[in-house]
């Protein structure tokens, strides 16, 4: 589950710290950096195992690194960092548990999209991992950083020091550190790594617009897709064509629950898919059924391939939906965040996506620390995002900037025009 996420220097930012709780939202102007947090995710996670930023890759296309920079000056450093809690698998007989718990830190720092620095270290249950040199059960070792993308850390290990005072016991514990340190480090290294791989991505520009799709060669992990609208619809359909049986039962019960039909997955013979609704025993294509529809299977879908302890980042998750089914998809998002373990982000300009979320928080359902609500604001050329405190009533202090203000100056311009 990520903690904690900074950004510096970062295209509208120069430097924010956001800590993200089970459920957390963005809410703010247009313009004002939302896009932005899920976009340098992204950019991570396309810039796996890399010694460089791909601005332009397999998930976003965001152009050159210089439009990256904030302010556009490419002499600056662009830093990405976040701290994440994590369970590792630790090798037999080593510990006394099979896991460890704690945390991880992971910095990466870019010049001109190069790596230019690396900040990583690991806390779990008292091992602490960093860069330099260690000593484990008279095992000497040294971790060193490395400029590849996520996969912070390189072990060297010392010679097992001799003491003709030790018991055959004792060397042996020390033989078996030094044959298992190596396996240690690797899986902790590979929880950056996981963590990483575990973000992903529903765009504002998503659903269906075609009647038919070719069927692709493969299914896929994330719909998003750098190469365009096109890909990405690709991806989707092709990848419920592939996991018909899991995804039409899973995400048919979830559109019932939200809209009232179900959805279904046609392959016809000339390898075309096809996504199909279903009302009261009338069957149409999801393109004749309605936006607000056609806008929840990439949502859906996502939220069902996702692993467990992903990150989905959503934008608009109130896309052409009812007022009704907002609420409804609020509810099923709870749901999901907690029984399979799935860490959501939303960012929206939607009152009743916000409503009820704290409505979750007054009757119990959502604890006011699992939920995080930053107000993002740009001023004087810079975007800065602020926490909203909630109490355990479900109430924000202070308000919520920029929603009801709207309403009420709206209510009050109809009721001077009614009675003018």
């Amino acid at each position: 589950m990520l903690t904690r996420l900074e950004l510096e220097n970062f295209k509208c930012f120069e430097k924010v710290a956001l800590e993200p709780g089970l459920i957390t939202v963005s809410i703010g102007p247009n313009g004002s950096g939302k896009s932005s947090v899920f976009q340098a995710l992204m950019l991570l996670k396309q810039s796996l195992g890399r010694g460089a930023l791909v601005p332009a890759g397999r998930y976003v296309d965001l152009g050159e690194f210089g439009d990256l920079v904030h302010g556009h000056d490419k002499r600056e450093a662009v830093a990405i960092r976040f701290v994440a809690r994590r369970d590792v698998v630790v090798p037999p007989s080593m510990f006394d548990k099979p896991r460890l718990q704690g945390i991880i830190n992971y910095g990466v720092a870019l010049k001109e999209g190069n790596v230019w620095k690396v900040d990583a270290s690991a806390d779990l249950d008292g091992l602490q991992l960093s860069p330099g040199k260690h000593r484990m059960r008279r095992v000497n070792y040294e971790l060193t950083t490395r400029t590849a993308i996520g996969h912070p850390f390189l072990i060297q290990l010392g010679a097992i020091e001799e003491d003709a005072r030790r018991s055959q016991l004792e060397s042996e514990a020390a033989r078996h550190t030094r044959d298992t340190l190596p396996s240690l480090i690797e899986q902790v290294s590979g929880e950056y790594e996981r963590t990483i791989s575990g973000f992903h991505l529903v765009p504002a520009m998503r659903g269906l617009d075609k009647p038919t799709y070719m069927l692709g060669r493969e299914e896929a992990g994330d719909f998003i897709s750098g190469e365009g609208y096109d890909k990405q619809t690709e991806k989707l359909t092709s990848t419920f064509a592939y996991r018909r049986e899991y995804l039409e039962d899973k995400i048919a019960a979830w559109f019932q629950r939200i809209t009232g039909i179900r959805i279904l997955v046609s392959i016809r013979p000339a390898h075309e898919v096809r996504i199909m609704a279903e009302a009261k025993g009338v069957r149409v294509n999801i393109v004749n059924e309605g936006f607000g529809s056609n806008q929840l299977v990439h949502l859906l879908g996502q939220l069902a391939l996702a692993p467990e302890h992903s990150l989905i980042c959503v934008e608009e998750p109130e896309i052409h939906l009812h007022p009704r089914a907002q609420a409804k998809l609020v509810q099923l998002l709870l749901e999901v965040a907690r029984e399979e373990s799935k860490q959501i982000w939303l960012s929206t300009h939607s009152e009743h996506v916000l409503l009820a979320l704290l409505t979750a928080v007054a009757g119990g359902t959502l604890k006011p620390g699992d939920l995080a609500i930053y107000y993002f604001e740009k001023e004087k050329g810079a975007s800065n995002a602020s926490k909203l405190k909630v109490d355990d009533k479900g109430r924000v202090e202070g308000g919520l900037r920029g929603f009801f203000e709207a309403e009420v100056e709206q209510l009050d311009a109809y009721m001077k025009a009614l009675f003018s």
